[in-house]
């Protein structure tokens, strides 16, 4: 078994490294995004590790109890001496990096790198807390248009789920309007954090990535310090390609057992009704046309415009 110091400088080693996250709402392209960084050889990218949704409350549950039952051995047996002290907050949030580090430190462990990051779509609802425990992170948020993303996880949850889809959705029209919901507020939290912190925070769109995945993957390396060459970037993006993942499908050749279903933009015109669409829009409008996915309704053709800005599209 390896010692405390073999640990430490592991994990001391780790956190001098620049550390991201990368995330986004369901089926928006955070693992395309991630093989792609991997790609790099400065670069680990690996996920899920589900670090903020499954072992944090894990570790703070255990602390908890322990807690509670020091503090009650404290109080009626040894309340005379003081008794032993408690994990604080403090403590709780040592103790949440250490355990994240190790496992960062172990996914990487066989590249010299650059950076090295981590993809948990869920880590978007978690993103304040992710700054307090890493300050000097940095954030890659990976947009899609909900629309498309709500179909993608549709047959993704066929393939994977298909009990649990069963049991809480009678079709895509209940699955697409609460996932309207979702991926509203997902945008919401997404925006407001990369708002307050844009220094730290790199957006952009699945659609962008399709047409143009070099220029986007070098811009994504230099947000994270990362030096890449012409060939080095052509590698990623070319190794990562979807014919390349699907072991020679093309683009838009659908396969509804593969991970890979389809690898296109647009496919939610294929599904959706025109119903389902109002409904989405009602929803999740105001995001769609915040990432450029719709036109503002004062503007669409046939509609006439209106002198006052809608307050709540503007207050994001």
């Amino acid at each position: 078994m390896a010692g405390f110091d073999f640990f430490i400088s592991k994990i001391r080693k780790l956190h001098r490294t620049q550390l991201f996250f990368v995330y986004g709402s369901m089926r928006s392209g955070t693992t395309w995004l991630q093989l792609m960084l991997d790609a790099h050889p400065a670069v680990s990218c690996r996920g899920e590790a589900h670090f903020l949704d499954r072992l944090v409350p894990s570790l703070q549950e255990a602390a908890s109890r322990h807690n509670a039952y020091l503090e009650w051995k404290n109080r009626s047996i040894f309340e005379e001496i003081g008794g032993y002290p408690t994990f604080s907050v403090d403590h709780l949030r040592h103790l949440a990096v250490t355990a994240m580090l190790l496992l960062m430190a172990e996914q990487s462990k066989d590249k010299a790198c650059v950076a090295v990051g981590e993809k948990t779509p869920d880590s978007i609802r978690f993103l304040p807390l992710l700054k307090i425990l890493f300050p000097k992170a940095k954030f890659i948020h990976i947009v899609r248009d909900g629309r498309d993303s709500t179909v993608s996880a549709w047959f993704h949850n066929q393939r994977t789920s298909p009990e649990w889809l069963q049991q809480n959705y009678s079709s895509l029209d209940a699955f697409a309007a609460a996932s309207a919901d979702e991926w509203g507020k997902e945008m919401s939290l997404a925006t407001e954090f990369a708002t307050s912190h844009p220094a730290s925070c790199f957006t952009l769109r699945y659609e962008d990535l399709l047409e143009r995945p070099e220029a986007l993957l070098k811009d994504i390396l230099r947000f994270l310090g990362v030096k890449a060459t012409a060939a080095q970037i052509s590698a990623c993006c070319a190794g990562t390609s979807f014919i390349n993942l699907t072991n020679g499908r093309q683009s838009g050749q659908e396969d509804r057992g593969s991970f890979f279903r389809k690898g296109t933009s647009g496919d939610w015109l294929n599904h959706f009704t025109p119903a389902m669409n109002d409904v989405f829009r009602d929803k999740a409008g105001r995001w769609l046309e915040h990432f450029g996915y719709e036109m503002p309704k004062a503007t669409q053709p046939g509609r006439r415009s209106s002198s006052q800005p809608s307050p709540d599209f503007f207050s994001a």
